[in-house]
């Protein structure tokens, strides 16, 4: 039975006594219902996020404080561990690689989830700062198996641009001395393949990119034709890339878009695939709704809160990350 890990985001609203975490557990129905819920609790607080996951079920995110700050968390075989800040009161992790390498952003001193946070590289129990492009102000969204960071930065003008560190030094994927390149760079894969959201000049409009392994950007075809209102959040290491185009889940692979979901009224978004191909994402629907799902090339997209046990009393809202094993990492709540 594969699982989808979740954190619990308790409905203060309606259930007011929830003021202390469940313990982590999974629970199922039949087997007709293919995947089972574990839910992975916060630390002293109830709230909770989870970001990424990689092929050794080690999940990323962010569990709240007692004071109802955030940290920045992975969830494992031995339980969960704060990864703590960069000397101010606020983290959060956005993606681990095989190695248990983890990014993100944390708050320096003086910081709070605004200002004076900046990208962050974990790795063997150690947090260090990545810098910025001149700011205050960096976010890393993605990591390689090779330590290859990527995100985004505010320059010394307060106009963020995408970037890449490596051994130790931070390059500006943007610029205004590089029209083409990227103002946000979210993911990369094994072979150092790049995608995210670059400015189009002429068409005034952000566009779903690539760089490919020569620093060339190359932007990717939008479901008309028109490279225009896209973003790419998600590379495998086949180099099939997950995004949005026209305000839907798109994939893109041999220069060629396409349509993976549509069935929602306020949009859909891709946020994670897998080395299968499988994507992940969350769609939205009337009264704020969202829902999360799963898209195959054999099953097509399936809806998770039709893949698990109705019993359950639990919404999965979106999904986030897929790893190789096929469980997925992802947010929710009980409807209760």
């Amino acid at each position: 039975m594969k699982n989808i890990y979740l954190k619990v985001r308790w409905l203060f609203v309606v259930i007011l006594l929830f003021s202390v975490v469940a313990p982590q557990y999974a629970f199922g129905g039949p087997r007709r219902y293919p995947y089972a819920l574990i839910l992975t609790p916060a630390h002293s607080g109830s709230l909770s996020r989870t970001n990424g996951i990689n092929n050794h079920n080690m999940m990323i995110g962010e569990a709240e404080l007692a004071d109802r700050t955030s940290h920045a968390t992975i969830w494992g075989r031995h339980g969960k561990r704060d990864l703590g800040t960069l000397g101010g009161f606020w983290s959060s992790a956005y993606a681990i690689n095989e190695k248990g390498d983890i990014v993100g952003w944390a708050n320096v001193p003086g910081g709070d989830i605004f200002r004076g946070k900046h990208a962050f590289l974990w790795s063997k129990g150690t947090m260090l700062d990545l810098g910025t492009l001149g700011s205050d102000v960096s976010v890393a969204w993605g990591v390689n198996d090779n330590g290859v960071v990527v995100g985004e930065s505010e320059d010394a003008q307060g106009i963020r641009w995408g970037f890449l560190w490596q051994d130790g030094k931070m390059f500006n994927l943007g610029g205004w001395l590089n029209p083409d390149g990227m103002l946000q760079a979210n993911d990369i894969n094994n072979q150092g393949i790049v995608v995210g959201v670059s400015w189009s000049y002429v068409l005034e409009k952000r566009i779903a990119t690539k760089r490919d392994v020569n620093g060339t950007f190359i932007p990717l075809p939008d479901l008309d034709g028109i490279e225009t209102e896209s973003g790419a959040f998600a590379i495998n290491d086949r180099g099939r890339i997950a995004g949005q185009s026209k305000g839907h889940a798109v994939i893109w692979e041999n220069g060629q878009v396409q349509l993976i979901e549509n069935r929602f009224q306020d949009g859909s978004i891709a946020f994670g695939i897998n080395n299968f191909g499988e994507v992940v994402g969350l769609g939205g629907a009337d009264f704020g709704l969202n829902q999360g799902w799963v898209w195959n090339d054999e099953r097509g997209n399936r809806l998770l809160n039709k893949l698990i046990a109705p019993n359950s009393g639990f919404w999965i809202d979106n999904a986030q990350d897929i790893n190789d094993n096929h469980q997925i990492a992802g947010n929710g709540y009980y409807q209760n």
